[in-house]
């Protein structure tokens, strides 16, 4: 997962970010299951319902995420599989993004290059967006260095 943002008020929407940049552009190409598959170790987590006593800032994330969840607020889980790529998902992954959703109580929701594109409509040109996050929303990744 590359960011999570936590919006709370009567409910609680928890929005889960997985960011995929290609290099080289392909027309073509749509995104994989494999891509999907990915973000399930987050979920996984997150569905065992099990604190985890580490102090990285993801696990802090995912206890955050369980907390609420066990809470007596409404959760509503949305995971934005978001790519440069210039087509969603193929149309047969669509059984297997539907048991995602079933498994995990979430709405998976793909955002391509097309849809991307289509966020801006030339009448808006005066108007100004800003994609403002906390510091502590994103996600960093080290490797160990062994």
């Amino acid at each position: 997962m590359d960011a999570v943002y936590i919006a709370e008020s009567d409910d609680v929407d928890i929005k889960l970010f997985n960011f995929k940049y290609r290099e080289n552009f392909n027309p073509d190409k749509t995104k994989s299951e494999t891509d999907i598959s990915r973000s399930t170790k987050f979920l996984e987590y997150v569905v065992q319902g099990k604190i985890i006593e580490e102090t990285q800032l993801v696990h802090n994330v995912i206890n955050r995420i369980i907390s609420y969840q066990q809470s007596n607020k409404i959760c509503n889980l949305t995971l934005y599989i978001v790519s440069n790529e210039n087509a969603g998902f193929a149309s047969d992954s669509n059984d297997y993004i539907k048991i995602l959703e079933d498994s995990y109580g979430m709405k998976i929701i793909n955002i391509s290059l097309d849809d991307i594109i289509g966020f801006f409509n030339e009448k808006q040109r005066g108007r100004k967006s800003k994609f403002m996050i906390t510091p502590d929303a994103c996600l960093s990744f080290q490797s160990d260095q062994r």
